[in-house]
């Protein structure tokens, strides 16, 4: 038998614009953990995937996908619908300077009650 310690109880996951592709299929299937709350932008790139590279003269690059999901083809694509966040954060000039989607992810969390557990934690 393997003794483990017990899991978190919350669970945030931070997305983006960049999050395409694997990250794009990792939210998605987290999603569906109650465990779990998605902050930030949509994303959707998650259709098509194992992007294949061809260059020229390190002149020129075309990446392409060498698969499509089946899910394209019944109607039911990702691509400009994208995965929607439990919690929308528009992306504004301050995210140049600040990272506004960790702070809103603090803010959930405290106002969860978890918080106060993370500080305690990193004070030890």
């Amino acid at each position: 038998m393997i003794n483990t310690e017990p899991g978190p109880d919350k669970i945030i996951l931070l997305t983006d614009v960049y999050c395409g592709s694997s990250g794009d299929s990792f939210v998605e299937v987290c999603k569906n953990s109650s465990m779990v709350t998605v902050i930030g932008r949509p994303i959707g790139l998650n259709d098509y995937a194992n992007i294949a590279v061809r260059s020229w003269a390190d002149k020129f690059e075309l990446w392409y996908p060498t698969s499509k999901l089946s899910r394209v083809d019944e109607g039911d694509g990702m691509s400009g619908i994208g995965i929607k966040p439990d919690i929308y954060v528009p992306c504004t000039p301050k995210h140049i300077k600040e990272d506004v989607d960790l702070k809103r992810a603090i803010n959930h969390l405290s106002l969860k009650g978890v918080i106060s557990f993370y500080r305690a934690a990193c004070s030890r």
